[in-house]
């Protein structure tokens, strides 16, 4: 992912930690528990992103395969 996409999913998290606040304090919390299970659907993406996917074969070191 890259720099412009990581800022947008951000903006998007941040509208939708919003939006379940809103919907919380307006009395309507099953609208509310919706927008929040998006809202750690996409949290689980961006800290995919940050972390990397251990799951996907990067092993983080780099050009330098790990010793055997």
């Amino acid at each position: 992912m890259d720099f412009r996409s990581r800022q947008i999913l951000i903006a998007a998290i941040l509208e939708k930690r919003e939006l379940v606040q809103m919907l919380y304090d307006q009395g309507k919390p099953d609208d509310g528990l919706a927008e929040y299970m998006e809202l750690r659907r996409l949290g689980q993406i961006l800290r995919k992103e940050i972390n990397g996917n251990p799951r996907s074969g990067d092993t983080g070191a780099g050009e330098n395969p790990p010793a055997i």
